[in-house]
């Protein structure tokens, strides 16, 4: 993973939105952090099936980790 620099972001974005979770306080806002994160994981398991593209992953993820 320290070789992929796609990766190393989804890992920051994954982790940055887990701990934000963490800390809400409203379950409708745990609620759509929790589909965010498993959004997340669907993409980076179709970029390491190849199915997305790293440009297109990267994107999403700096779309989502915002």
């Amino acid at each position: 993973m320290k070789t992929d620099d796609v990766l190393h972001l989804y890992e920051k974005t994954y982790q940055a939105t887990y701990y934000k979770g963490r800390k809400l306080s409203s379950g409708i806002e745990k609620k759509k952090n929790d589909e965010l994160l498993s959004c997340l994981k669907t993409y980076r398991m179709k970029y390491k099936q190849g199915e997305l593209s790293g440009e297109r992953f990267k994107e999403s993820l700096e779309k989502y980790g915002k």
